[in-house]
């Protein structure tokens, strides 16, 4: 979580001076020079306090508490720790109850804070829902860990607002100072110790860790990787046969995202995938992958008209706005027609409330794009669900494939076969690597199935080949 993230997040009047304060400063100077000596003084402490205080809660600000950390930095021995503090799914909060509500929020949030500390200790508000505390006297992170756990207990209490007791989480993030240390290096230890607090569930205290701090700068560098990787087009696309169980007729092809890094280690697709949604890259990997797709499939679709191209589309995606019409366009440019192509979605998609994910999901639908439900069982699914948005097609997990190979007992995927039935929807069985899995499914009477025993992810070239011959196993 960045810093001017954080900042965003808040409201205006929490992030810089307001109007009212910038329009002060200077009726303030005039006003100086017109009064008695020790009036002036007065005025001249009132604004330097006004232009080292947050307007809002009237804590310590951002520069205030920077210059205060690195006057304690300078000091021998160094004896002071860092808590940088933030407000649990505050946004939501401020969008479900209003600004004004937000506002009245932090400044409970700020005295309660200034309550939990000790006098030594210093409060700052950093900006949006994010605040710090230097903590004096510390000798070791054992001890800095325990006085914020213990801020942390009195944060967590109710607070009243506008009447009402509310409850406020908290995540705290805790460094030690060290000797040489420059300011910004003892905030960013602190903010990697946050990171680990919210990822760790939240509303708990987290120390600053250096097998998290290197897990951070791999991930940064992934990042800085995967950039590149989309900038030079390197991250590339392999095709997944969906085949008929009874005949070993291609059926459809699922599209894979493979990349290779800078030393020739291909970095598995769960982790690339989910760091690019993470980092707003998602969107243009899609788009990359999903024209070369069907620049690929043209072709394949021209000798086989019934062949259709499957590709995946996160929730985070289908919270785009516009995104039917932009598969839309690409299919028209592509000269490819939507009755070919299916998009992948997993469960939570259909148990969104989100307005613009169910009118993407119904735009796509209306379309005559398939919409294919992945991962069938692993999620939010729910016979009201698919019942009020019946797909075109699900994908039976791989799990449900293995455990039935494992156990000997097939009844789940029997009565997921008879569910899509009833409700008249194609059935993929994923996972099938086994000769014996192959046969119990067909017996059952699925139709369709998809894994390594039939065929990996290959390239554009290699499924071209595959197309027109029988991917049914051979018995030993």
């Amino acid at each position: 979580m960045s810093r001017s993230q954080d900042v965003r997040r808040g409201s205006a009047s929490q992030t810089a001076p307001t109007q009212t304060e910038s329009a002060a400063a200077p009726r303030l100077e005039a006003k100086a020079a017109q009064t008695e000596p020790a009036d002036v003084e007065t005025l001249r402490r009132r604004l330097a306090h006004q232009q080292s205080h947050d307007p809002l809660t009237d804590l310590p600000n951002r520069a205030y508490f920077n210059e205060l950390l690195d006057g304690a930095l300078q000091r021998e021995p160094i004896e002071v720790a860092v808590l940088v503090i933030d407000l649990d799914n505050f946004q939501l909060r401020n969008d479900v109850a209003g600004q004004t509500s937000g506002d009245m929020l932090l400044r409970a949030f700020a005295d309660r804070l200034r309550r939990s500390i000790r006098r030594t200790d210093v409060a700052a508000r950093l900006g949006g829902d994010e605040f710090a505390v230097l903590l004096d006297g510390v000798i070791d992170a054992e001890e800095a860990a325990a006085a914020a756990r213990h801020i942390h207990q009195d944060l967590r209490q109710p607070i009243e607002i506008d009447g009402e007791l509310t409850s406020q989480g908290c995540s705290i993030g805790v460094a030690l100072a060290l000797k040489n240390e420059s300011v910004n290096d003892v905030m960013r230890r602190a903010d990697v110790a946050l990171y680990a607090a919210k990822r760790d569930g939240k509303d708990t205290v987290a120390n600053f860790d250096h097998e998290l701090f290197r897990a951070m700068q791999q991930q940064h560098s992934l990042v800085r990787d995967l950039e590149r990787a989309i900038g030079t087009e390197e991250v590339q696309v392999a095709y997944q046969p969906i085949v008929d169980l009874h005949t070993g007729e291609i059926h459809s092809v699922e599209t894979l995202a493979r990349w290779t890094d800078r030393n020739g280690q291909p970095v598995s697709p769960e982790l690339f995938v989910r760091t690019a949604e993470q980092h707003g890259l998602i969107a243009p990997l899609f788009e990359q992958m999903f024209h070369r797709s069907l620049a690929d499939a043209k072709p394949w679709i021209d000798q086989h008209p019934d062949l259709q191209l499957h590709t995946n589309l996160s929730p985070l995606q289908m919270r785009q706005e516009g995104l039917a019409d932009t598969i839309g366009d690409a299919l028209d440019r592509a000269g490819i027609a939507t009755r070919n192509v299916a998009i992948e979605i997993t469960e939570s998609v259909l148990a969104t409330d989100q307005e613009i994910a169910r009118h993407n999901l119904h735009a796509l639908a209306d379309m005559g794009i398939a919409i294919c439900l992945d991962d069938f069982g692993t999620g939010y699914s729910s016979l009201a669900y698919l019942i009020r948005f019946t797909p075109s097609m699900l994908k039976l997990d791989r799990s449900f494939v293995d455990e039935m190979t494992r156990t000997g007992d097939n009844r789940l995927p029997r009565l997921i076969l008879f569910l899509a039935r009833e409700l008249q929807i194609e059935a993929v069985a994923e996972g099938v690597e086994t000769v014996e899995q192959w046969e119990t499914l067909r017996d059952l009477g699925w139709g369709l199935g998809q894994g390594f025993l039939m065929s990996r992810g290959v390239s554009a070239g290699e499924f071209g080949d595959l197309l027109g011959t029988s991917l049914l196993p051979i018995r030993s």
